[in-house]
């Protein structure tokens, strides 16, 4: 008895001291960037350690989508990134030394762990590295409008509709905060990147490469999509047009071909989606001809003077309803919408 008990306490100690090694670097993760894993394989000793060194950005804006930048060395290739109460994409320029992660928060403020896992938990993934992320407040229910292109003599006064100077002392007195006074067509009066108060440019997309000896980063620009710079929307240059014959159909064919879309990486982004009614009116440039389509043409030139698909529904009588935006007038209603836009 004694010798079989001393046979086994001489094998049991090495296998003690690989858990201890192993436990103890878990524990030293806490919430900070740099971790350490030590793995093993059965028959063998200590065949890697994946060391986690640097997860940036730390802070982002609840519900926006944010590219993360992960650093290490013996960064397994199927590594995956959890960030509880968001989600995670899969990560793209993963090598062993790194990779890039887009990640969207809750739409909840506060401090939030992501995790980083060797792999998925279906194929039996376990921790590598963690880092606390400072969330941030977004804007929630409201979607940013573009400038109205007034200048600053189209000002109104106390007890009159007439539009005067907005230096004048009567427009001072009823509002200081005038658009007139504060708006983009008074303090940049350019309409090379967009018609009144717009601000568009080519959609870019940037790529990190990551080697033992430099990070490269490489920026592509994408002329199929338009960045709106004062909603910081990015827009499908081109709309589809939806064939489907009723309501649900028609929502069913856009929401096919969102998914397209982020199956195919329009543009290089992954995120799109079906806009709002806010969103779209934001194109809408209520200065241009009803005969023309109201949106800036040198920016969105195949735009058509009818109703576009957003993915708001309301309910009306029985039936399913969704409301759409005419680009021949800019106005909101009910609309067997045929044109597709979408947008991220």
């Amino acid at each position: 008895m004694n010798r079989n008990f001393k046979y086994m306490e001489g094998t049991f100690r090495p296998l003690m001291a690989a858990f201890v090694l192993s436990f103890g670097l878990m524990a030293c993760g806490g919430g900070t960037t740099t971790v350490n894993r030590t793995s093993t394989s059965t028959g063998a000793s200590v065949t890697a350690i994946t060391a986690i060194t640097s997860f940036t950005p730390t802070t982002a804006q609840a519900g926006v989508a944010t590219q993360f930048t992960v650093v290490g060395t013996g960064i397994p290739l199927t590594s995956v990134v959890d960030l509880p109460g968001g989600t995670c994409a899969s990560p793209s320029s993963i090598t062993a030394l790194g990779f890039l992660v887009t990640c969207t928060p809750s739409a909840t403020p506060g401090a939030v762990t992501a995790i980083i896992n060797n792999n998925t938990p279906a194929n039996g993934g376990y921790w590598i590295g963690q880092q606390t992320l400072t969330i941030t407040a977004g804007v929630s229910g409201v979607s940013l409008l573009t400038d109205t292109g007034i200048t600053a003599n189209q000002c109104y006064g106390a007890g009159s509709d007439a539009l005067i100077s907005c230096t004048s002392a009567a427009a001072i007195a009823l509002n200081s905060q005038q658009d007139g006074m504060v708006g983009l067509d008074v303090t940049t009066p350019n309409s090379t990147d967009g018609w009144l108060g717009s601000s568009y440019s080519i959609s870019t997309t940037t790529t990190t490469t990551i080697t033992p000896s430099t990070t490269t980063t490489t920026t592509t620009s994408n002329p199929s999509c338009i960045k709106d710079n004062v909603t910081n929307l990015t827009w499908q240059r081109a709309s589809t047009t939806l064939t489907s014959l009723t309501v649900a159909t028609l929502s069913t064919e856009a929401t096919g071909l969102r998914d397209a879309a982020n199956f195919a990486a329009l543009c290089g982004f992954s995120d799109w989606r079906l806009p709002t009614p806010s969103e779209l009116q934001s194109l809408v440039n209520y200065g241009q001809s009803i005969a023309s389509p109201a949106i800036d043409l040198n920016w969105f030139s195949t735009t058509l003077s009818t109703w576009y698909f957003t993915d708001t529904p309301y309910q009306f009588g029985s039936g399913l309803h969704l409301w759409g935006v005419n680009f021949a007038d800019g106005t909101l209603n009910d609309s067997f919408s045929r044109q597709l836009r979408l947008v991220r």
